[in-house]
């Protein structure tokens, strides 16, 4: 009998262990203001992207809660391959999706990827980026 309780003891503290140290993410569609048509044109105006995806990740783990706001910009022109320029576009792109949020003090970071995927017969190729910033580095002038 006591080799069963260990035994079960054991299982209890591994399995506590594992539950505590799991990160946890549920993805949702932030509300957007009435401003987000107009943002979306200005954005789409220079880079021509095939999509903006806008996602809310709420993550709870060892860490603490976060919530992070994931920008995704898929197939844009006039992108630099440069990831210093990139990462100042994405910035200032940012900013902007920023204004067309309900609440944009709800998030505690962003990443603004840029995805590129190109296909050619059966090779399909792709090249994506992600960047990420705290609300101060979002909070700046933006330039458009």
């Amino acid at each position: 009998m006591k080799i069963l309780t260990n035994g079960f003891f054991a299982f209890f503290i591994v399995s506590i262990t594992l539950l505590y140290s799991c990160t946890y993410t549920q993805n949702y569609t932030p509300e957007l203001n009435d401003k987000q048509q107009s943002i979306a044109d200005t954005i789409n105006s220079k880079y021509h992207f095939e999509a903006i995806n806008i996602t809310g990740k709420k993550i709870s783990g060892p860490n603490g809660k976060h919530n992070i706001l994931f920008i995704q910009f898929i197939n844009g022109v006039n992108i630099p391959g440069n990831t210093d320029e990139e990462k100042t576009i994405g910035k200032q792109l940012g900013q902007l999706v920023i204004k067309a949020l309900k609440d944009p003090k709800q998030f505690d970071g962003y990443t603004i990827g840029f995805d590129t995927r190109k296909i050619d017969g059966a090779i399909t190729t792709n090249r994506f980026y992600n960047y990420d910033f705290t609300p101060a580095e979002m909070a700046g002038t933006i330039l458009y």
